[in-house]
């Protein structure tokens, strides 16, 4: 589960960054369709999947905490 929001949150940044510099937003994901969200949250948990807990919470809480400071 952390995992998947962390793969969220990093294409969510993603679509930021890109809207600001004014490049187009490929939402989902480049390459990937709305209807192939088995394969994106395959990718998310594949990117994560030797990671401890404790590496996923830390990492988790960094990106909560980036996410945050570019909302505000």
């Amino acid at each position: 589960m952390i995992a998947y929001q962390l793969g969220w949150m990093s294409l969510m940044r993603g679509w930021g960054a890109d809207e600001a510099a004014g490049k187009p937003v490929a939402a989902p994901a480049p390459d990937v369709k709305w209807n192939q969200m088995a394969m994106l949250r395959r990718r998310f948990y594949d990117e994560h999947c030797g990671k401890t807990l404790s590496s996923l919470r830390s990492e988790f809480r960094g990106a909560v905490g980036d996410y945050t400071k570019g909302v505000k």
